[in-house]
């Protein structure tokens, strides 16, 4: 509530002007509210004479409010035993205001008066008439929220997008999406809700960008309010494999190496051998660019297969698998002549009386020795 009040130069009374908000009489909807406003007679700074009760003062009042206009309103009698004695409220009414647009509103007011008595008052001073003097005031109404509170968090995300939750205070009709701190802004289209999410796409890999997400109130249509911005960064570039081998075979034994494309974001190093067929036997996974291997069976084809792990999204590569290798022969092979045909076989010799896988056997050719290899 705000008063206004003017004090004519009779002294006798004040002349208020009330203006008041009626609580609760308005939505964001509407973007209205209900205002009461009363003119009211208040004892003045000089004590009146009771023996007035026949002498009536006569005055016009003034009165202009935002939203309702102007209005003059002719006092014909006011005294200490009229129809208005102090403390009387000679006009009052009510109307409806508009809002501004964000829902906020102030309203300005003012009460200005005539006084035509054609008498004095009890301490002698005469009064002029036609004083017009004005007296204003203003109201800040309540403010009705049209548009509505907004809320967004980053989901997931990848090297090249980010998806991005969002929640709303009241539902809405349609969202989007800035991903410059509110300087240009992007659709992302209708809703129907108060909360969701959405994918932000052809982004730069290991990028920061402040996303805000704007929202379209349903019941108000109002699309003012934004979220606060929050920082997103995209994840690097996923690592892959660029070359996956073997090397070191023995019958029983090799060494598996992998190479990622970006060491420095791969934490996870996994290698799986692999039969003939591709079909995986065994995997072991960890942090080194090789690994060694045992228990493999001699004149056994296999494969490698390896994929990496990149460190800040946790997200495996694609499998790359090396070339076949076939494990050598544990023992040296001869061929014997047996039924009249030659037949490859393994070698052994015997030693101290046992016979024994011969590793290695040598042929000689026109009086020297030479080491054989299989066949």
């Amino acid at each position: 509530m705000a008063t206004v009040s003017i004090l004519p130069s009779r002294n006798l009374v004040y002349i208020d002007l009330i203006v008041n908000e009626v609580p609760d009489s308005g939505s964001a909807v509407t973007n209205k509210s209900t205002i009461n406003w009363s003119v009211v007679i208040r004892r003045g700074t000089v004590t009146w004479d009771t023996s007035w009760t026949g002498w009536n003062q006569k005055m016009y009042v003034s009165i202009d409010i935002d939203g309702f206009g102007s209005r003059t309103i002719y006092i014909p009698e006011y005294n200490y035993g009229g129809r208005h004695k102090p403390g009387s409220t000679f006009d009052s009414g009510s109307f409806e205001v508009t809002h501004d647009a964000d829902g906020s509103k102030t309203i300005n007011f003012g009460v200005s008066f005539t006084d035509n008595a054609d008498g004095k008052n009890s301490k002698g001073n005469y009064y002029t008439p036609g004083d017009a003097s004005r007296k204003t005031g203003s109201l800040t109404l309540t403010k009705y929220e049209r548009g509505t509170y907004v809320q967004c968090w980053e989901n997931s995300k990848t090297p090249n997008s980010i998806n991005v939750g969002w929640m709303t205070g009241d539902t809405a009709d349609y969202i989007w999406y800035s991903k410059d701190n509110g300087s240009n802004w992007t659709a992302v289209g209708s809703v129907d809700s108060i909360g969701g999410s959405f994918n932000i796409t052809g982004l730069s890999a290991n990028t920061t960008y402040p996303i805000k997400v704007r929202a379209r109130r349903k019941d108000t249509g109002i699309d003012t309010n934004y979220s606060s911005a929050v920082s997103m960064t995209t994840y690097k570039a996923y690592s892959y494999v660029t070359s996956c081998s073997v090397g070191s075979v023995t019958p029983f034994t090799c060494t598996a190496y992998c190479t990622s494309s970006n060491a420095s974001n791969t934490n996870s190093y996994e290698y799986t051998l692999c039969n003939s067929s591709k079909s995986a036997i065994t995997t072991v996974t960890s942090s080194s660019t090789s690994q060694n291997w045992t228990g493999l069976a001699e004149e056994t084809t296999y494969y490698m297969r390896c994929r990496v792990r990149s460190s800040d999204s946790g997200v495996w590569s694609d499998y790359v698998y090396s070339s076949a290798f076939t494990t050598p022969a544990d023992q040296a092979k001869g061929y014997i002549k047996y039924s009249g045909s030659w037949h490859l076989g393994k070698v052994y010799i015997k030693y101290n009386g046992t016979w024994q896988k011969a590793k290695k056997a040598y042929l000689k050719s026109s009086g020297t020795w030479y080491i054989s290899r299989n066949p």
